[in-house]
């Protein structure tokens, strides 16, 4: 078997050297002896880091601990500044604890164990202090949400620097520096699924809601579901939570829905890559910047869609729809809904990740009318219709989950009559189809009922067969009455 090609992972991360901001140890926790040093530092001559993002609150506690311990047993990671001041790149909350003590008249906490770092880097400093933190005790909602944008911005810039170095490399080469979305859910121990909400809360709650979720009034998942409304939605939400004082997720979106598993959103990203073509490919990069934008763009072109078409080799089919894209496995009988607005995200993530091209393909120009044709140009627009019907015939005829193939059906002929045409060609005068082509028009819009009114929940294909056949008979009983009117007038 083939080696599966590798992706840009943590390996990577730590192990390759790039030219000004690539890591050259085996990670931020795991420093060589040399790089490091460790001495009794003032804690005065300590100061904060410009990159911390974490709660320096609830100090007290960490203070007395430290008293009860009797000094500070994990070293902090700082860096040399000027003016004999060090900057702290790990250990925010020891360096204010120990304060506090000194502050206290408790002088013996004055000098606390730092491990000095004596080769230093951007990239790897900001790792260090994401790692620290991560681990080493139970985070907030907010500090969650701030982690994985620091994370992703530290990554971005990585990845950056390495196309740089990789740009004369073959294009397999480049693309072994993958996603950044699925390195920082792999660094911070949670799916590519979890991370993408706290990106749409990064990107689009509201100020007023982002401080709420920082003074921990509102958790992570309340302030994802405001994130995906519209700026007027939000302000709306926000008038009603201070009129009440408190908002839930319920408020917000009163009908629980499961979680898009990342196979799901795999799935998704395929089907979306054979959709977004044209027209709707180019009115969704204009919106790209705003998930609420795309979220509409799709709404308008494809809402009113129930059209299915196969992909992945004919094992899956997708069909827009009104709440979202449908997605069934042909195989495992089986079925899930995406909603236009996690879609949306999907959409926007896929144009981040360059998994989503621009479509330049100039639109086809109708060439103007000059009131001079040929004999030829005429007869081909004699039958231009002609080819036209038998090509939405041969698409209208494609089988999908439920339907059965309609040569199984006898057609079905009235008592002869002596009059007029018979049953299968006023069918073809009246609608302009064959009669097996009706048929099965009606089955697929049985199917696109059927999907829409159970949300995307599987039937088994006995009741498929089932609602089929009923849909049919009242189909025949009502063309049939049709066909005796026609007779009798």
């Amino acid at each position: 078997m083939a080696d599966k090609k590798k992706g840009f992972d943590l390996n990577s991360l730590l192990n390759t050297k790039s030219k000004g901001a690539a890591v050259q140890a085996e990670g931020p926790a795991q420093e060589t002896e040399n790089a490091f040093s460790v001495v009794m530092l003032d804690v005065e001559d300590l100061m904060p880091s410009k990159d911390n993002f974490y709660s320096t609150e609830n100090i007290d506690e960490l203070a007395a601990a430290i008293e009860l311990s009797g000094c500070i047993e994990q070293n902090l990671v700082v860096k040399p500044e000027a003016h004999g001041k060090y900057e702290v790149i790990a250990g925010h909350r020891r360096r204010l604890a120990a304060l506090k003590l000194v502050e206290e008249g408790k002088e013996e906490y004055r000098k606390v164990p730092c491990r000095i770092k004596k080769e230093s880097d951007e990239i790897r400093d900001r790792l260090s202090l994401i790692f620290t933190n991560a681990t080493a005790r139970q985070l907030t909602d907010w500090e969650k949400v701030k982690q994985a944008e620091e994370l992703k911005e530290v990554l971005t810039e990585y990845k950056k620097a390495l196309q740089e170095e990789n740009k004369d490399k073959p294009k397999e080469e480049r693309e072994r520096i993958g996603r950044i979305r699925e390195i920082v859910a792999q660094m911070l121990n949670t799916s590519t699924t979890q991370v993408g909400r706290m990106e749409a809360i990064s990107n689009n709650l509201s100020q007023e809601f982002k401080g709420e979720l920082e003074k921990g009034n509102i958790n992570i998942s309340t302030a994802h579901e405001l994130s995906r409304l519209d700026e007027e939605g939000q302000k709306k939400a926000y008038e009603q939570y201070e009129e009440k004082g408190e908002l839930h997720i319920k408020d917000v979106k009163p009908e629980e829905k499961e979680e898009i598993t990342d196979e799901q959103a795999e799935k998704a990203q395929e089907a979306i890559k054979d959709a977004i073509k044209g027209e709707v490919n180019r009115a969704v990069f204009k919106a790209k910047e705003n998930v609420a934008a795309v979220e509409r763009t799709l709404r308008k072109y494809f809402s009113k869609s129930f059209q299915g078409k196969k992909f992945d080799g004919g094992k899956y089919i997708y069909r827009f729809q009104a709440d979202g894209i449908t997605i069934i496995d042909t195989e495992k009988w089986g079925n899930f809904l995406i909603d236009y607005s996690d879609l949306a995200e999907i959409v926007v993530l896929m144009i981040e990740n360059n998994q989503l091209s621009y479509d330049d393909t100039p639109e086809e120009v109708q060439e103007e009318e000059t009131g001079e044709e040929t004999e030829e140009e005429t007869a081909g627009e004699v039958d231009a219709p002609q080819e036209a019907e038998a090509e939405a015939q041969e698409e209208e005829s494609e089988p999908l989950p439920g339907q059965q193939d309609m040569s199984d059906y006898p057609e079905y002929v009235p008592e002869p009559q002596e009059k007029g045409l018979d049953f299968t060609k006023w069918i073809k005068e009246k609608y302009g189809m064959a009669q097996y082509t009706l048929i099965g028009k009606e089955v697929r819009a049985v199917i696109a009922s059927e999907l829409e009114a159970n949300k995307g929940k599987p039937l088994c294909p006995a009741e498929w067969e089932n609602r089929i056949t009923n849909a049919l008979s009242v189909w025949v009983m009502r063309k049939t009455a049709e066909y005796q009117k026609y007779l009798q007038g």
